[in-house]
């Protein structure tokens, strides 16, 4: 989930507006306009500053992590994770996926926190229930087999239809950038090193491994007998002591 309320690094619990002042008194916090809305707790919106027991937690413990991070986080910049590692998912209807899950959002997410975009607020198991809801904690959203079923929908789905891009080619400038980014990115000991894992992570049966083998050879003498035509045009008709050879 990205959390719905911003905190400067340095702002402490008792500046935050409940709203409910009766002379109107807004906080001295220079930084306390950051504070747009209230937290999202099983599908309700609370309003800014709720004093509700979730909310007061969830708030105090999204302030401690910013302070940890030594900086200004905006709300789109801030994520729960649950006890066990599992990403809390959606803004209105929050959901729990578990850890490892690699649906987009988790994707997203798991790429935002590695990279440092956003704040990886962690909570603990009850926290958790009483802000997304028991029923939707541990959800199994992306798995082999929900895998298997959505290629088989899409395969379905396609079926006796011509992909797009049939019969069409690329032009002379396209193939030009592609060679040209192709070098260049072949050059580069990163991408290098990831070809060398993605072959190291596939095996070949011995049938395949044979016929690899035999297109290589094939290709080989093919190459050599070529050379050797070139080679015999560029000498000529050689001489020698008996007759001409």
């Amino acid at each position: 989930m990205i959390a719905s309320e911003s905190f400067p690094a340095n702002e402490s619990s008792a500046g935050i507006s409940t709203g409910s002042s009766e002379d109107g008194e807004q906080n001295a916090h220079p930084t306390s306009s950051c504070l747009t809305e209230g937290f999202t707790i099983q599908t309700k919106t609370h309003v800014l500053g709720c004093d509700c027991d979730v909310c007061t937690k969830l708030r105090q413990i999204t302030k401690s992590s910013c302070a940890l991070e030594d900086q200004t986080v905006s709300p789109k910049k801030i994520i729960f994770v649950g006890y066990d590692g599992g990403f809390v998912v959606g803004k209105r209807q929050q959901k729990h996926h578990v850890v490892g899950c690699h649906c987009p959002n988790c994707n997203n997410y798991r790429r935002r926190c590695d990279t440092g975009e956003s704040v990886c607020v962690k909570i603990s198991m009850d926290l958790l229930h009483d802000m997304v809801g028991e029923a939707r904690c541990g959800q199994v959203v992306f798995t082999a087999a929900t895998e298997m079923q959505r290629r088989a929908k899409i395969g379905a789905a396609n079926k006796g239809k011509n992909a797009w891009n049939k019969g069409k080619r690329h032009s002379m400038e396209t193939i030009a950038k592609i060679k040209a980014n192709t070098a260049k990115a072949m050059k580069n000991p990163k991408v290098k090193q990831r070809m060398k894992e993605a072959a190291a992570r596939t095996f070949h049966s011995e049938t395949t491994k044979f016929k690899i083998r035999r297109t290589v050879r094939d290709k080989a003498n093919k190459k050599m007998q070529a050379r050797n035509i070139v080679r015999a045009r560029e000498l000529g008709v050689r001489k020698g002591k008996v007759g001409v050879c």
